[in-house]
């Protein structure tokens, strides 16, 4: 399966004091202070915190996206994010778009995986949310990356849907690992294999919840 690739020749990766600062009109605003965590290479990862404790820098400075801090990155992993926003071709087939980054086989294995097989031939723009989401995290995998990085997965999905996208990255996280930022605590504590919580920029809880 998709799933089933792990790259053992790569590294944890390890986050070592990473500061971030913003600097604003009046003051200095401390994002992130000297954050120390090391990332396996499976597992699901849960980043809980209150808005504006710094969980989206965090995923920002992880997935590359932002350069601008202090401290130190080690780990040679191939990384993808998943945003809120779905970041999709709307124009464009389910299909179109998976083989915009992998071959035909991989595409149709991969929507059986998935349960789209049926929608291959769907214009995006005509999917519920749900059917988008499992489009955005499909082509995520397609790239194979050993992080997968997921900001508030389930926003703006029912029940149903947001059920299935989860217990996806628990499957996924056997294999890679998966770091999610979400608010929502019984998500957390039902899914995940550890859990961090930050606040004010700070780590104030990281547990393991289970191997």
């Amino acid at each position: 399966k998709i799933f089933d690739k792990v790259r053992k020749e790569k590294q944890f990766m390890k986050l070592h004091n990473i500061t971030k600062i913003y600097h604003n009109k009046y003051n200095i605003i401390e994002a992130l202070s000297e954050i120390t965590l090391e990332f396996k290479l499976c597992g699901l990862i849960s980043i809980l915190g209150p808005s504006g404790s710094g969980k989206t820098t965090l995923l920002n400075i992880i997935s590359g996206k932002d350069k601008n801090y202090t401290g130190e990155i080690t780990g040679n992993n191939n990384i993808e994010i998943i945003e809120q926003q779905f970041m999709l071709f709307e124009s464009l087939s389910v299909f179109d778009n998976l083989t915009l980054v992998a071959s035909t086989n991989k595409v149709i294995q991969i929507l059986k995986e998935f349960k789209m097989l049926d929608y291959k031939d769907k214009i995006v723009k005509q999917l519920s949310n749900g059917q988008k989401k499992r489009v955005q995290i499909m082509r995520s995998l397609l790239v194979e990356p050993d992080i997968l990085l997921c900001d508030e997965p389930t926003a703006a999905l029912d029940y149903e849907d947001s059920q299935f996208v989860l217990e996806m990255l628990s499957v996924i996280s056997q294999k890679k690992c998966v770091i999610m930022v979400t608010h929502e605590v019984a998500i957390a504590e039902m899914y995940s294999t550890r859990i961090i919580k930050i606040d004010k920029g700070k780590i104030q809880v990281d547990k393991i919840i289970k191997e």
